[in-house]
């Protein structure tokens, strides 16, 4: 079995040989026959509290949480600087 997309041949039929698209090739025929389920999520989450129109208070998490369990579980937490 030859990869696509660097056998020297015109894998997906449009004229051109080797380019970028046919190193996909074999991923984009199977993305509709998987999927994936995950019960963990990153969330990065920015406030601000605006009094007279100006930024008094701004506070940036991040935290990953578990929804796999009710309640939902944060395991992991943590406050960002402003860059």
């Amino acid at each position: 079995m030859t990869k696509s997309g660097s056998n020297g041949q015109d894998d997906d039929g449009d004229g051109y040989v080797d380019e970028g698209d046919e190193n996909e090739f074999i991923f984009r025929g199977l993305s509709n026959l998987i999927t994936t389920r995950s019960n963990c999520f990153t969330l990065i989450s920015r406030g601000e509290v605006v009094r007279g129109g100006k930024v008094v208070a701004e506070r940036k998490i991040k935290a990953i949480i578990d929804r796999g369990s009710s309640p939902l579980k944060i395991k992991y937490y943590r406050e960002l600087r402003e860059d």
